[in-house]
């Protein structure tokens, strides 16, 4: 009999003290530079630069996010699901490779689901969000099989703790007063957003200030409860652990406080969504194996009893 084709296994990556510290730096906050990050972590400058290069060589950091609060500047937000067919090939990876070239959506794949991808779409309007949608549908409507639409309310975003002990959340949602910024700040956001770590230096060479001007404005948007932080993306299959979200139907959809309130307190949540639609919160967290998972929702159960039905998928990009 021929050889069956394998796959070499990808082997977990061990995070030791001082990378642990390390990333508990940069998700309090991702700008800072690695200079200041080796004097909070006990080590060389040159040892933080080695050890940042590993983490990302490596695959565990994949990224940074900048968290905008884009509530405050007046924006919508939805959360579209799709189910997809008819895929050839390389079908999935161009359809998100395209919505990723739209800095205003966020593309998560899934396995184990009956959904193919998740969009979070920002917009403006609802205009500009239905201009988006019927484009969309249009071009790939031979893919799409099913979907589902919700709009997302409020976003929590949590650090993470299971990591390294170190906690703080970042609350995104409409304020009592909607902030106004310039063009100069919107250009300042759209850089930010695509290369969170970028220099002052080389932001003013591209917005034609000073570099303490984009030092100023930037402290203002965070001032103002613009710009409420800076995190690293993770891959964190690479020390063994999955990336689950778990879309959730309360009883009573007033009744979210509760859960957040028990999810807030869970080290393994990273983020938490109010929706409005067929389900009232969904939630993402990364997990070490399906059973881990399954301990969580019997607990999640049993401390919050109203909950009426949940959905759970796995995320294996974003």
């Amino acid at each position: 009999m021929a050889s069956r084709i394998s796959l070499a296994p990808v082997l977990p990556f061990k995070l030791d003290k001082h990378n642990l510290q390390l990333l508990a730096v940069l998700d309090k906050d991702g700008r800072i530079p690695l200079s200041g990050a080796a004097k909070k972590i006990g080590v060389s400058r040159e040892n933080a630069h080695y050890r940042f290069r590993q983490l990302c060589n490596e695959g565990v950091i994949v990224g940074f996010k900048l968290l905008i609060n884009y509530f405050a500047l007046g924006y919508k937000c939805y959360n579209l699901l799709l189910n997809l067919e008819n895929l050839g090939d390389t079908t999935r990876d161009n359809i998100v490779a395209s919505l990723k070239k739209n800095k205003d959506i966020d593309v998560k794949t899934y396995i184990l689901s009956n959904w193919d991808l998740e969009l979070i779409i920002w917009v403006k309007n609802d205009t500009e969000f239905y201009s988006f949608y019927n484009d969309f549908m249009l071009r790939n409507k031979e893919y799409i099989m099913d979907k589902k639409l919700f709009v997302v309310t409020s976003m929590y975003t949590f650090s993470h703790e299971y990591l390294h002990e170190s906690a703080h959340m970042v609350t995104l949602k409409t304020p009592s007063k909607l902030v106004s910024v310039d063009l100069i700040d919107e250009e300042l956001l759209d850089i930010l957003e695509l290369n969170p770590r970028e220099d002052l230096v080389s932001i003013a060479a591209k917005l034609k200030i000073a570099a303490t001007t984009v030092a100023y404005r930037i402290k203002r948007l965070s001032k103002m409860k613009v710009i409420l932080g800076c995190m690293p993306r993770l891959d964190l299959s690479r020390i063994g652990c999955t990336k689950y979200r778990i879309e959730v139907l309360l009883n009573n959809p007033a009744q979210r406080s509760a859960i957040i309130t028990f999810l807030s307190d869970h080290a393994h949540v990273l983020r938490v969504y109010e929706l409005i639609g067929s389900m009232d919160l969904a939630f993402e967290g990364d997990f070490g194996s399906a059973l881990q998972v399954d301990l969580f929702l019997n607990q999640l159960m049993k401390k919050v009893p109203m909950i009426r039905n949940f959905d759970v998928r796995v995320i294996v990009k974003q």
